[in-house]
């Protein structure tokens, strides 16, 4: 237990120190193991005396943002309470807090703030993470003659999480330590366990050139390029199916008699814009026969195709 003395140095102003006496729990079970039992026990029961204070929203200026110092302070208080009493994070139950607000005044201050600024104050200390709290019980008293906050953070049930992937069930503590988390995909085990999922993928075929591709099970494409897609996506929307190749940039021209050339045409001073330079090289590399020709390559024409 840390002395009083040693507490002195943590009080806050606008918050007076008070002796240990008043703020050890009145029914308090300290866990002293991770057993099922425990479940329906209390982690503390605290009476705090301070009059409550409401979460201030954080301000930002020209030099940074920062936390009203009333919101830091109160919520030291409350740190320093807990630690006082004894009060360590549980990280394999599920929780729920009882707390009431037992205020002098009768300001008009919401009952959400009041616990956003108790439940933040917590984490760390009663909890591991606030994803553990799963039932909240909160009631607002105003005009009491002694302004406190009665809380009771009691184990409800296991923390437990289902891995994503392999189904192994996970303890909170795991959940902090050494899970993985995805956007879409959820909580895994392990970084292993996450690529396996992540890398499942099923065998199609393209729907235009036919050739068999692996695509993940929640991917809806059914080709297997940009170029097939682009293809497909013209075959659907055009009044007629051009070419099962065709696409942005594919040559104007196949001509075909003891071999095949391909052909752009261009106007007078024209440039081959970007997928045109790409079907190009393309073809190139599988070894076909490329020209861009305009009307000044007349010449060239008639000794490609005699």
């Amino acid at each position: 237990m840390i002395e009083y003395a040693q507490l002195r140095r943590w009080k806050v102003r606008k918050f007076p120190a008070v002796p240990l006496a008043e703020v050890v729990p009145q029914v308090s079970t300290i866990r002293t193991g991770l057993g099922d039992s425990l479940v329906g026990t209390a982690i503390c029961d605290l009476m705090i005396k301070m009059e409550p204070v409401t979460k201030a929203r954080v301000r930002v200026t020209s030099l940074g943002a920062y936390t009203d110092a009333k919101t830091r302070d109160a919520e030291k208080h409350i740190r320093w309470v807990l630690v006082a009493a004894g009060v360590k994070p549980d990280s394999d139950h599920q929780l729920a807090v009882d707390v009431t607000f037992h205020s002098r005044t009768r300001q008009r201050r919401d009952l959400d703030n009041f616990l956003k600024l108790l439940l933040d104050a917590c984490n760390g200390i009663a909890w591991n993470d606030d994803v553990q709290v799963t039932e909240i019980n909160a009631v607002k008293k105003v005009l009491s003659p002694e302004p406190r906050i009665d809380l009771r953070i009691r184990r409800v049930g296991r923390a437990t999480f289902d891995c994503a992937g392999c189904g192994n069930i996970l303890s909170a503590k795991q959940v902090n330590e050494r899970s993985v988390r995805t956007r879409t995909r959820g909580l895994f085990c392990s970084r292993k366990c996450r690529d396996d999922a992540v890398q499942t993928k099923i065998v199609i075929k393209c729907a235009i050139c036919e050739k068999p591709f692996r695509r993940a099970p929640s991917h809806v494409g059914e080709t297997c390029s940009h170029r097939c897609a682009d293809a497909l996506r013209k075959a659907k929307t055009d009044a007629k199916w051009r070419s099962e190749a065709d696409g942005a940039g594919f040559p104007d021209l196949v001509l075909i008699r003891e071999r095949i050339v391909y052909a752009e045409l261009k106007a007078r001073g024209g440039v081959q814009s970007g997928p045109q330079k790409d079907w190009e090289s393309a073809l190139l590399a599988a070894g076909a026969e490329v020209y861009c020709w305009e009307p000044s390559d007349w010449p060239e024409v008639e000794r490609v195709l005699r």
